[in-house]
Parts: structure tokens; C-alpha cells; sequence
């Protein structure tokens, strides 16, 4: 005999509940469901009118910044209160404040607010005398300038004479105050402008040998006064009074300092009697004697 156990189904508490309920109380809730269902959705008007003000007071809020930025901006950028005065300028020795104010655009009258810093600052550095610059604004009218000039160093013959700085950059033309320069010859190329560099690397280290050899007790009394490029890679020194000369690699300018330095000994004080010193080999020194002068025939191994 085969025997079916049926299982009763739970019952949800709910729905329990809802079954144990007079049917009188289970329809009047039915009606009321259903009525509210067909009832037409009525807003909440308070709901309704204060979102409305406060998108109002927003709107309000919003239209009032606006009004005033564009009236504080109109304010800063064409009152005369802020309108350039004054213009100072620090660092400057050569040069003349008007050459400089030349030289910008126009700074009298223009709005503080509205200066261009950057482009001010580029037509400054582009004068051939001035190194650095930076430009500040001084409330509420006045700017303030510092400068940093460039130092005359050397003179180079182009197709004329021009003074330079210590990075082969051209500043002016030669002047009898420039005299004192140690002068660079040989160079060649097309008329240059100021402001321009004009010589390679191994010229300014050129340079740099004559300024140490110029502090040796050696060339005390006749200082190294010009140096002239003669090779791609050769440089000469020539003493102011009697025109010794000297010969450097512009590649090996260190080490044929050195050497020189080595032979000190062998030559007297002052140089005299020799007529060229050759520096420019790596394990030898070559002294020239002066016609009619004997002693340095031979060369000289550092």
C-alpha cells in the first residue's frame, strides 16, 4: 500500500492576518485602496512655493555677484587710481633709465592691472646690455624694474671693433673706456648684431687662460693683451709691449697653462729674448728665441 504525506504550506504572517479579519473590515479596506487610486494627484503647494523662492533667492544671489564683479572689474581697470606713475628701477649702473624705458612699450597711463609682465620683461632682455630682468607690479600705480647688466669683458675684430661680456655676447661698439680689454682677432662671418653671441666655447676658454695668465709674475710688467684665433683649434696670445706670443690649443687649454707654469724657470723674468712660446703640443714646449738671441733653440719637454 503506497502512502502520500502532503505537506501544508506556511502561511505569510500578513496574509494571516489579512484572512483572520471579519470580511466586513476586508472590503471597507478594498473601497478605500480603490478610492484612493482614482483620486486625481494633488502637489503640495507649500512644497511647491518654497522651492520656488529659494530658486528665486538663488537666481537673485547669482544676478547680484555678476553685477558687481563686472562692476569692481570695470572699477580696477579704468580707474586713474591705478594708473602707471611711476617707475623705478634697481641694478642699473651703465645703462640710463630712459634707454631703458625706450626700449619697453609704452608704461605711463597704462593700467596697472592690465600690464603684460611677461611681455614687458622680453622687450627688457632683448637690449644688448641687460642680462636679466623682472618686472613687479607696486600698488596701486607704480612698477618696479630690477635689472642685471651684462659686464664688458673682452673686444673682438669683426668688420669693426666690438665689446662683448664673458658669454661672447655682443653689447656695444668699441670705445676709447674699452681700451683696457684684452682684444680677440682672426674671427670671421657676416656684420653681427648686438646682442648676439658671436665666438665658440673654446674662445671663451681662451679667454679664461689669458686672464690666469695675466696673474702669473711672468707677464707682470707685459700683459697678455690680445689673443688671436689662427686655427680651428689654436689660439695666440701676444703680450702688450714686446709681442710675445704665446700658443694654446683651444681643446687643451688647461694643460698647456700647465706645462708653462713647468718651464717658468728657464726663461727670465720678463720674457726677454723670446719671441714665441708653443704650448699648444701635448708633451712638449717650443720657445723661439728673438733673432739674434741663442738659449732657446731646442725644444723643451714639459
Amino acid at each position: 500500500m503506497t502512502f502520500a504525506v502532503a505537506e501544508r504550506k506556511l502561511t505569510h504572517p500578513a496574509r494571516k492576518r489579512h484572512l483572520q479579519e471579519p470580511p466586513h473590515k476586508r472590503r471597507s479596506r478594498h473601497s478605500r485602496q480603490e478610492e484612493a487610486e482614482r483620486r486625481p494627484w494633488l502637489p503640495d503647494l507649500g512644497v511647491l512655493f518654497k522651492t520656488a523662492a529659494e530658486t528665486f533667492a538663488r537666481g537673485v544671489l547669482i544676478l547680484a555677484f555678476c553685477f558687481g564683479a563686472v562692476h569692481a572689474y570695470l572699477f580696477l581697470t579704468t580707474s586713474s587710481r591705478f594708473a602707471v606713475s611711476q617707475v623705478s628701477f634697481q641694478g642699473v649702473e651703465r645703462l640710463s633709465q630712459q634707454s631703458l624705458l625706450e626700449s619697453m612699450p609704452q608704461l605711463a597711463g597704462e593700467n596697472l592691472f592690465l600690464l603684460d609682465l611677461e611681455k614687458l620683461t622680453t622687450s627688457l632682455t632683448r637690449h644688448p646690455w641687460v642680462k636679466t630682468a623682472s618686472i613687479q607690479r607696486k600698488w596701486p600705480n607704480a612698477v618696479f624694474v630690477q635689472i642685471e647688466e651684462r659686464q664688458p669683458y673682452a673686444r673682438i675684430q669683426l668688420e669693426s671693433v666690438y665689446v662683448m661680456d664673458n658669454f661672447g655676447t655682443l653689447v656695444t661698439h668699441d670705445a676709447e673706456e674699452f681700451a683696457h680689454l684684452p682684444l680677440i682677432t682672426g674671427m670671421s662671418g657676416a656684420a653681427p648684431e648686438l646682442g648676439q653671441q658671436v665666438i665658440s666655447e673654446e674662445v671663451l676658454r681662451g679667454l679664461k687662460a689669458m686672464h690666469y695668465l695675466n696673474q702669473l709674475e711672468f707677464f707682470a710688467e707685459d700683459p697678455v693683451t690680445t689673443v688671436e684665433v689662427t686655427g680651428p683649434h689654436l689660439l695666440t696670445f701676444s703680450t702688450r709691449d714686446q709681442g710675445l706670443k704665446v700658443r694654446l690649443a683651444a681643446d687643451a687649454v688647461q694643460e698647456g697653462f700647465h706645462n708653462f707654469k713647468i718651464i717658468l724657470d728657464a726663461l727670465k723674468p720678463t720674457g726677454e729674448g723670446v719671441e714665441s712660446i708653443d704650448l699648444s703640443f701635448s708633451n712638449k714646449v717650443v720657445i723661439k728665441p728673438k733673432p739674434g738671441h741663442k738659449g732657446f733653440g731646442n725644444p723643451h719637454k714639459a
